[in-house]
């Protein structure tokens, strides 16, 4: 889309003050609970008094323990798998669909925001509890 295309589309919108200051406050709050997050992660000591320092030893701490690294590694190699499962099987059927004349293309979109956008069935909940023995 060409530049001004998209300023002739934009041209006519007027978004009111009330809908980005509504849209802002979820945003500043996520900011400020992040950053306080972040300022009590680099202290080390009781939080708000004189004896508190900052300091960087909490992150190298959690980042030295090998169960940490194990479990970082764990996801890093099922993320890559699951990507790439992804692309196996996503990239021909996204191709067949926008590139070809197939029969049934017209509803493959529709289909598959059908299939993602369903409720997840309901499942029993049996605790021990309730199992017989």
């Amino acid at each position: 889309m060409t530049a001004t295309r998209l300023r002739s589309l934009l041209a006519g919108t007027q978004t009111s003050s009330a809908l980005l200051s509504l849209a802002a406050l979820p945003m500043a709050v996520i900011f400020v609970l992040v950053i306080a997050m972040f300022w009590v992660s680099v202290q080390k000591g009781a939080l708000g008094t004189p004896g508190a320092i900052y300091t960087l030893a909490n992150y190298r701490e959690v980042f030295a323990d090998p169960f940490i690294i194990g479990v970082a590694v764990n996801t890093l190699i099922f993320t890559i798998t699951a990507t790439l499962v992804a692309l196996l099987f996503g990239l021909p059927v996204a191709w067949l669909v926008e590139r070809t004349t197939l029969p049934g293309n017209g509803t493959a979109s529709p289909r598959t925001l059908a299939v993602t956008s369903r409720p997840e069935p309901r499942t029993s909940r049996r605790t021990a509890a309730s199992c017989p023995k």
